[in-house]
Order: C-alpha cells, then structure tokens, then sequence
C-alpha cells in the first residue's frame, strides 16, 4: 500500500474535527493557483442563467468548476415541479441534475465538473430550468484552472460522468457504476507527497413498491492499485427519498491527506446502499472528480496544504446563523482559500434549515436553504467559497453556520467536511508540519499539549536554579517534531555565549550533546561513530542524552546513537535555562518539543529510559527525587507562564510567542503505562504486551515486516477515555467506544517496519456475552488525529480476540454495540477540576447524561493518585435529574485545600444509588491540579473494581 503520512488534527472544542494542515511561514518560489467566485440568484421556469464566473488559462489546462445552490418553489405559484440544473460554457452544457421540490419544498445541491483543455477566455455558468412553473435558485459558483502560475504545469486529476441510473436494495455499500476513475500520478512528475481532493455530485430517486419514505447513503472511496480493498474517504451522507416522484441531490466531498503518490495511481468512485425502506435506490447523474494537490517543478516538490475539519452533531434552535462546525488555521503562505462542504440534516419535524460559509470580513456565502418536512427526513447539503487575501501566519475562524426558522423547532446537522485546500503552494522541506490549535481544557488525555517554536524568535527561559546546574551525572530528554531541519537547533540548553553547560540539540538532521569543561569543550554528534540515527521533519523522536561517571551516551528513541568514554565533568553557571534557544539569541529551534525533563545526579540506564518515554513521569518513577524539572506544556489557556510537573515548581516563561501560537496539540505517542521489546534482529523478535490493570484485558504488538535494525517497539496505553469519543461513523447507529483507555503503538527506528495487534477483551469487565459479535477497533494516527476510523480486524469469539496486521502506527480504541437489556448506570458527560480564579480554592465540576437509581454524589480527594483518598463529608450533592434518561450538572468548591505549597490533588467521585448489594461506583480519578501545573483532566469514568457496568457508560456528549 502507499505511504499514507499522519493526517493532522485539531482540538478546538469538544466536539470532534480534524486537519490536515501544514505550518510554517516561509515560502520561497511558491506556486499559486487562480480561481474566480461568484454568487447570485434567479426566479423563472425556463432556462435561466444563475450566476457566472469566468477564467483566463495562460495555456491549455483543465478546469475544476464546482456549484452549490438552493431552490424553492415561488410562493405564487406552488405546485410539485422538477427543477433541472446544469453548468454551460456557452457551447457545451454539462453536469445536469435534476431535484424535485414541492409547493413549500426548498432543496440544497451541487454540481462538480472538470472541463478538460481550456486555452482561452471561458465563462462558466449555472442554468436553471422548471417543469410546470417558476422556482427561485441561489447559488454560489467557483472556477479553479488547475494551472500552476510558473511551471505552467497542470494539476493531475480525473473525472467522469455515470448516467445511470445504477440500483441498490443492499444494506451494505456497492459501487455505483460508471463512477470509477483513475488519477495517473505514478511517474506522472507530481512529487513524493501531496493530499487529494474527492467531490461528486448524485442524483437519487426511487423504483417498485413499499414503504413511502426511503433512505439511501452515499459513501467516497479510494483505491491505491496495491491495496486489496477500497476504502472510505471523509463520511457517508445520507438522504430520505419520498415516493416514486420524488428526485433528490446528495452531494459528497472528502480529502486523503498527505499520500506519496509518486509510486502508484489513485482511483476513487461512489458507493451506495439502502439504510431503511423496501424500495430500490436509483442513483443517477453522478459526476466524480478528483485533484492531486501536490507536484514536482523539475527542482522541488510543492504541496497546496489542504484543511478538513469534521462538522460535529451540532444541534439549533436558533433563527439566525450560528455555528456549526468549523476550524481555526493558520496559513504557510499568503494565499486564496478554496472551500467546499458537505453535510446531512435532520430536525425533529417541520422547519427549514439555512447554511453558508462564513469566515469574519473575509467571506460570507450566499444562504442555502432546504425544507425538512418531518423528523424521518433526511436532507443533503453542500456549501462552497473562495476566500481571498488570507495572510501567512494569521489565524482564521472558518465556520459553517446554520439556523432553521420554524419558533421551537431543532435542527441538527451531521458527518461532513469542512474541506478547504490553499491555492499558494509550499515547497516541501521548507516547513513541513503542523500549526495545531490546543486541546480545551476538559478533553485532555494522553499527551494534550505541547510547545511550538517557530525557529526566528521564540523560546521558553528557566530562572536559573542549583537543580539545574547538571554535573555528572545526569540525564536529559524529550519528545522533539522538527519542523525543519538545518544548522544548529537548540533543544534544551544553559548557555550565555561564553560558557556552554550541557546542552542538547540538533547539528542539520542528527542529534547532539555539548559542553564545556574546565579545559575545553566535548561535543558528542550522532552519526560520528555508529550507524547514524537521522532526524525528519514532521516526525516525533524522542532525544535524550546521560553522563554516568566519564561515559557520555546518546540517545534516539530509546537507542543509544552514540557513546564516548572518558567524558569530562561539565562546567556550571548562573544563567537562565532556555527550551528551544541557545539562552544568547541563537540557534532557535523550529518545531514542536514535549515532554522536557532534566534530571540532576541521575543517570538513567537504558532500561529506565524505554520504561518512561512512552508515559508521563509521576512520583512513581525511581528517580522522582532527581527530576531537577518537568515541562509537559499542557496548562490550560495561552497563558505565558510553563509550570514544572516536578516536585520544584522551576516555573519557565514563554517569551516572544505570539499570543495563541504557543501550544498546540500533542501526536507525541505518551500514555500513562507503556510496554516495549528492543531485542532481536527479525520483525517477530519484536513484541509487547500491556494489560489494563483495573480489569485484565490487554493488547500485544508484534513486529511482521519491515527492516528492525536497532529497533524496538513500543506500545502504550491512556487510562482515561479519548478526546474524541465519537465512533467510526460506517458502523452505524448504536456503538460506542471506551471510556475507559485506549492503546498506542511507536515503532522506534528500523525502515519500514510493519506489526499487528491482538486486542484481548476476555477480561474487560464492560463486555457481555450478547455483545461479542458487536467488538470493533478503530484506528488514529495520534493524539491529535481526531476522528476514528473504522479497523477491519479479525473477531474470534472462541479466544476472545480482535486482530489486525499490516499496521504502522497508530493508536486504538475498542468499540462495542450498546444492547437496550444491558444495565445503564451514571453517564458521565465531564468530570473535572480546576483552580478558581481567586487562587485559593479549586473548583471540581461534573455532568452526568442519565442517572437511574442514582440518590446523590460524594467526592474524594488525595494527594497521590493511587491511594489515600478522604471523603469530602460536605460535599454531598442530591440527584438533580429530573428523569432516568436525562442528566443534570454538578459543582462543588473545595476551599479546604493548600495551593501555595504546590501539592498535587486529585479527585473521585462516588455515586450513591439504590443498590444495597454492591459497592457505590466510583470515578475517576482527575488530576493532578496544583498551581504547579493546572492541568484539568477529563474523567476516565471506571467503575469501582467490584462493580460491573458495562463500558456503555460511555460520554455521550
């Protein structure tokens, strides 16, 4: 299969979406794009011109012409007519598609089109005709040459037309026919990496005898020309078909990120499948087409980055736009920014839904309207926009708002895109990796933040302090993503330009230790004298360095890259500790760090070191006295201030960050148990196993392919439920996922390798027999990789197992079907705690989403995660639910606390039910939150070890 490179993610609320999305602010040489938008609108029932655009290609190229517009009938006229829709260049007409609306009908579609080897002057338009009497479109219209500005090279890309009509009565998905094409990309001079953009445009109706109200789903997909299946690209829309007259329009868009597609040619087509109803599903008029938004210019690959944000179930009751989904970026370049949406919509009975795109003073997007007749209608949308003028390095607010204007009524809107590509390219090696907005505050698991630096002026300074004057021993580490890669790049450092104490960095793509001693200076580079271990950009690594009486080691990935013996004692002085600066205006490092930590009069051994890379260090570590500092960047806010996760509150200070650049999201692979095997030389020599100690399943990763030189593997585990609790959406309706952990697997070093997972569930507490049949995985690239895709491993209910091969690397979650006879009990939608803004007290917060026998809540509270809880005898909190089936919130201020010591604290809360027989469930626990580090953590929600709930306890919200 193609390499399929991480696709990027952000965090922006509790809701779930993802980017791809690449940062940096340099941009020699690029290439542009050109496109021209336009929006209008038009009443009548003959052939009418909507809206036009018009391109001028400075040589012979094709162009991508994309139309989303809305209709409804004229009040005055009323009736059932069909509305037919076409695009024309004023020779040739193409991409009709016909939709039929009612007397108080208002419907939403979309037309996609490449017209292939435009030389000249063409303008491009929409048409609208009507059978029987008027109706009133508005539309939104784009024309893209797919021409680069200076190379005069021409995009790769593919298109088709299937008339059909192709028929299902299957439940699961089949191609519809006619719909696959094939971009040519092997060979094809496009660059080793880039991201496809995917759009089609159906026509649906209904055939034979049943039920009135029927609903199809319409899914992209893709297939590499190596791998044996084709799969999904974005999410499935679905639309309800009403009777045999009715004609709707589904409109679908998606992205595959970062593919290198030098190697191998990409063809896509459309599914479809019957979700309910007896009659057969038409599909008809479907245009497909597909961009490779990436190619080489004879000296340099170029990328046009591409955005993709997932739109949350997001609900309305609002009449005017508000919104609903969206994501905050930051551009590489200055650019244009082209947009195109998809989505479905449902409401709970009779109301219109209006959209459009909106990013403040740059683009508003004529409104689009589609009626919703009852609560089992189902309609499908699309929006698109050309933003123009956007600024490299300044941070945008894209949104697709809704509102619908019946008083009391709800609309939701589900599963699209908020796809946008850049139409300024970025030469790949430049800048490679991600701006990613935070991680809020109650959805923080695993790694949550971390630090970016931007390589021209910014840097963390620790005031100077005894602790971090390193002599020998010691040890020094973290978690680095170089965004690019070149001279001398300072990780962690004490340097005032005259003496160089230890410091650890970057010298071009290898790893580096230097300082001075009292007769000169020692520098240990990787690559000096062993194998060299390389830096990339947009990879994580983990760089650590110890000196262990004379013997100087390095460190990549939990191998040593380099060891000299007889290793002098360092030099010491009083100045500043700098994170990502030399500490004398030098060296700036560009990228990301994580997971900082300095360790005085301690050496760690390599067994140490591959035990805690892969985990957050706690008091539980066997040198916790001799972490001098620990900086996770994980505080809540933007704020300047980075606290130490140690025991010494060595506070640092974010200096010459641009407020809301400082932390980004964290893919770094850090859990809070982790497993590893660093011993063998073929892939089965590598295997790891990790147990979830609070009930006893587990998971094993095995290497299968692949070369493993000095390599190992790592798999860790986040005992808390993830950021993104949303199941794969191609599983349908019912499932959950677990809140309880989730697993990660690193492979350190090695070319290529390849493994597989074997999921033991025999011993997960959460699982009844009547459920087995229903176990899935789903699949991420990182922490920061939101949503979840859907696993095929293999199910055996007799060994209790779920396995998948051919992986390399990704993290996993179990995901099950929620049985109505399983027992519910308390459905947590938050749990956390945080310090007031008074500093005094801290503030400990819950919702629940049902409580069913449910009498009332305590809390408990420690200084150590594990043990020595008290109860909290004043916090008793009555139920508030005013049903079973729905929840309440719950806060409780805890002013019996010391925050000026920087004690850690955590929380559990106990629920207080009905049942005499077994013990209270408990949750949690939260923690820590201290002024030291005000780190908010979302519940992990497990239920008190002799209790059995089902993991269907799952967050809902």
């Amino acid at each position: 299969m193609a390499k399929h490179l991480s696709i990027k993610t952000i965090c922006v609320s509790t809701f779930i979406l993802f980017l791809a999305v690449f940062g940096g602010f340099q941009n020699a040489s690029a290439e542009s794009l050109s496109a021209a938008y336009s929006f209008g609108s038009a009443d009548s029932a003959v052939t009418t011109n909507v809206t036009s655009v018009s391109v001028s290609p400075a040589s012979s190229t094709d162009v991508l012409i994309v139309a989303t517009f809305s209709m409804e009938n004229v009040p005055s006229t009323g009736g059932t007519r069909n509305g037919t829709f076409q695009l024309t260049d004023g020779t040739f007409s193409f991409g009709t598609i016909t939709r039929t609306i009612d007397s108080d009908d208002a419907g939403i579609g979309s037309i996609v089109y490449i017209d292939n080897g435009v030389s000249v002057n063409t303008t491009y338009t929409l048409q609208h005709q009507s059978t029987i009497a008027s109706i009133k479109t508005w539309a939104n219209l784009v024309a893209m040459p797919l021409l680069t500005s200076l190379t005069s090279k021409t995009l790769a890309n593919a298109s088709t037309r299937a008339t059909g009509p192709d028929t299902t009565t299957s439940a699961t998905f089949s191609a519809v026919t006619g719909t696959p094409i094939t971009v040519t990309t092997a060979g094809a001079g496009v660059g080793s990496l880039g991201n496809f953009y995917v759009a089609a445009s159906v026509q649906t109706y209904l055939t034979g005898a049943g039920a009135l109200t029927n609903t199809g789903e319409w899914q992209l997909q893709y297939y590499d020309n190596i791998s044996s299946t084709w799969e999904n690209i974005g999410y499935p829309i679905q639309r309800s078909v009403i009777g045999n007259s009715d004609n709707g329009i589904v409109n679908l868009v998606g992205t595959l990120a970062n593919v290198d597609a030098s190697a191998v040619d990409y063809q896509f087509r459309v599914a479809h499948r019957r979700v309910s109803g007896g009659r057969t599903i038409n599909t008809a008029n479907v245009d497909i087409v597909a961009v490779f938004t990436g190619f080489y210019d004879g000296a340099n690959d170029h990328i046009f980055d591409t955005y993709s944000a997932l739109i949350p179930l997001a609900s309305t009751t609002s009449t005017t736009l508000e919104r609903a989904g969206g994501f905050n970026f930051q551009p590489a370049v200055n650019t244009d920014l082209f947009l195109h949406v998809p989505y479905f919509i449902s409401a709970k009975g009779k109301t219109n839904a209006t959209y459009d795109l909106f990013i403040s003073g740059i683009l508003d997007t004529m409104d689009q309207k589609r009626a919703l007749s009852t609560a089992n209608d189902l309609g499908s949308g699309a929006s698109v926009g050309l933003a123009t003028g956007l600024t490299a390095g300044t941070i945008y607010d894209v949104q697709l708002r809704h509102a619908q204007d019946t008083t009391g009524q709800t609309i939701t809107t589900n599963n699209g895109d908020i796809l946008g590509w850049d139409l300024n390219s970025r030469i790949l090696g430049a800048s490679t990796c991600p701006f990613i907005p935070p991680q809020t505050p109650v959805r923080a698991p695993g790694p949550d933040n971390a630090l970016f630096y931007d390589g021209t002026a910014n840097y963390v300074t620790v005031p100077n302090n005894a602790r971090l004057n390193l002599t020998d021993p010691f040890s020094i580490e973290c978690w680095v993503k170089p965004d690019s890669i070149g001279g001398t790049q300072t990780l962690i450092g004490k340097d005032d330009g005259t003496t160089l104490p230890v410091t650890l960095q970057l010298n071009g793509s290898y790893l580096e230790v230097t300082y001075d001693h009292s007769t000169g200076t020692r520098t240990l580079t990787d690559g000096t004298i062993a194998p060299s271990f390389q830096f990339a950009t947009c990879d994580w690594f983990h760089a650590a360095a110890t000196l262990d009486s004379g013997t100087l080691t390095l460190y990549v990935n939990g191998v040593a890259a380099e060891t000299f013996v007889g290793a002098e004692t360092p030099s010491t002085n009083s100045q500043p500790m700098t994170i990502g600066q030399s500490g004398n205006s030098s060296n700036y490092f560009n990228g990301v760090i994580d997971e900082a930590r300095i360790w005085q009069n301690y050496a760690f051994g390599t067994t140490v070191l591959r035990d805690w890379m892969c985990k957050k260090v706690t008091s539980d570590h066997p040198a916790w006295s001799n972490l001098s500092a620990y900086y996770r960047f994980d505080e809540n806010g933007l704020g300047a201030t980075v606290y130490d996760y140690g025991s010494w509150s060595i506070n640092g200070t974010a200096t010459n960050f641009a407020f809301g650049t400082e932390r980004i999201c964290s893919s770094a692979p850090v859990g809070d148990e982790s497993d590893h095997d660093y011993n063998g030389s073929n892939p089965g020599d590598f295997s790891a196993t990790l147990t979830y100690a609070f009930e006893g399943d587990f998971m094993t990763a095995t290497g299968t392919g692949g070369t493993w030189t000095n390599a190992g593997i790592q798999l860790y585990m986040v005992d808390e439920g993830p950021n993104n609790n949303v199941p794969p959406f191609a599983w349908g309706t019912g499932y959950v996922l677990d809140p309880l952990r989730y697993w990660g697997v690193f492979v350190a070093n090695g070319t290529s390798p390849v493994y597989q997972i074997s999921y033991d569930w025999t011993l997960h507490q959460g699982i009844t027999k009547d459920t087995w049949n229903s176990l899935k995985l789903a699949w991420r690239d990182g922490n920061c990789d939101i949503p979840w895709s859907p696993l095929t491993a293999i199910l055996n209910t007799t060994t209790r197992t779920l396995t998948k091969t051919g992986l390399t690397g990704t993290e996993f979650i179990l995901g099950g079907n929620i049985n109505s006879n399983d027992p519910l009990a308390i459905t947590l939608a938050y749990f956390f705690a945080e310090i007031e803004d008074s500093g005094e007290c801290i503030r400990v917060s819950w919702e629940t989403a049902t409580e069913i026998e449910t009498i009332g809540y305590y809390l408990w509270r420690s200084d150590s995660k594990t043990e020595g809880y008290t109860l909290l005898s004043d916090s008793f909190m009555p139920a508030q639910a005013v049903s079973e089936t729905t929840g309440a919130t719950y806060a409780y201020t805890d002013c019996s606390v010391d925050l000026s010591n920087g004690v850690y604290y955590y929380y559990k809360l106990e629920e207080i039910d009905f049942d005499a027989q077994t013990a209270n469930p408990m949750y949690g626990p939260i923690g820590p939150v201290s002024q030291a580090a005000t780190s908010v953590k979302i519940s992990k929600s497990f239920n008190s070890e002799n209790d059995s709930k089902c993991f269907i306890n799952t967050l809902t919200q």
